[in-house]
């Protein structure tokens, strides 16, 4: 037994398949998860998952050459695997339940052993035509791996744990996938799907036009308020500018009347002084 503050390390490897939720949920059950890239450097100290999966999880992997040849190798590993005094367990990818898993990884560490079954698996998920003739495309390239899978599946360590049969009619399934009427179905959702995109983009097209007309709007009410501002501020130049006239009307109308005032008083000036004139003349004679 590990202690309890120590977490249990679980080895797995995945035959190039993407394990990341598997690896989720056995750290989020609190194991230590330790993936192993090569077969012959596993620890006979720590258990070991190994992963495999039918021919439609292979083909929709990136890498379904690699995949498909890692599982026709995992066949040939196995005898030696199963001389090694370790806990190991064989889990088809397809129909994987994850808690069930974490259940086998803490009752193999428990009793040192290879465990038992927990009797829960998912069902093999029916493919969609294209990942249904990928599969069978890869049977035909790939022709041992049939034969490979079957042995997986027939491994006492792999279904019978899961209390499952085996999985033999998995090309039948396909087959199903893709065949006639699945394929017509298969266009028939594409066309629905075709026109609802074509319907979103019209809907699209109509509110970027809307957009589009309001954006402008909203310029032609930004220029009308620049220039209201502007005659605003012509008009406030204005008023001042009416103001500064003012001023210099008045200024001139009280320089008027001042000039008016001089005037009239060079004038009486001037005819005081030919006054004064005309009278000295009279006392000279």
């Amino acid at each position: 037994m590990t202690s309890s503050s120590e977490s249990l390390v679980i080895q797995v490897w995945t035959a190039g398949l993407d394990s990341s939720l598997l690896q989720s949920g056995l750290s989020a059950a609190g194991l230590e998860v330790i993936v192993v890239q090569d077969l012959f450097a596993i620890s006979d100290e720590r258990p070991l998952l190994l992963i495999y999966g039918d021919p439609h999880a292979l083909g929709v992997e990136e890498e379904c050459d690699s995949a498909a040849a890692a599982i026709c190798s995992l066949v040939s590993l196995l005898p030696g695997i199963e001389a090694r005094s370790l806990s190991f367990r064989l889990i088809n990818f397809a129909c994987m339940h994850i808690p069930a898993v974490v259940g086998w990884c803490i009752q193999s560490n428990a009793f040192s052993g290879s465990g038992s079954g927990s009797g829960s698996f998912v069902d093999f998920v029916r493919p969609d035509p294209l990942h249904a003739l990928l599969a069978l495309k890869l049977l035909n390239r790939h022709p041992s791996l049939e034969a490979a899978y079957l042995a997986l599946e027939g491994h006492p360590l792999s279904a019978a744990l899961d209390c499952r049969p085996p999985d033999r009619f998995f090309r039948e399934r396909y087959h199903s996938a893709c065949g006639w009427e699945a394929l017509l179905e298969a266009r028939a959702e594409q066309a629905a799907l075709d026109h609802e995109i074509r319907e979103l983009a019209l809907m699209l097209g109509t509110r970027e036009t809307h957009l589009f007309t309001i954006h402008r709007q909203a310029e032609q009410l930004h220029d009308l308020a620049q220039r209201i501002a502007e005659g605003e501020a012509m008009r406030h130049r204005c008023v001042e500018n009416t103001s500064v006239i003012q001023a210099q009307q008045d200024d001139l109308e009280a320089l008027a009347h001042r000039q008016a005032l001089l005037e009239d008083l060079v004038r009486r000036a001037s005819e005081a002084s030919l006054s004064l004139q005309t009278r000295l003349s009279q006392l000279l004679w």
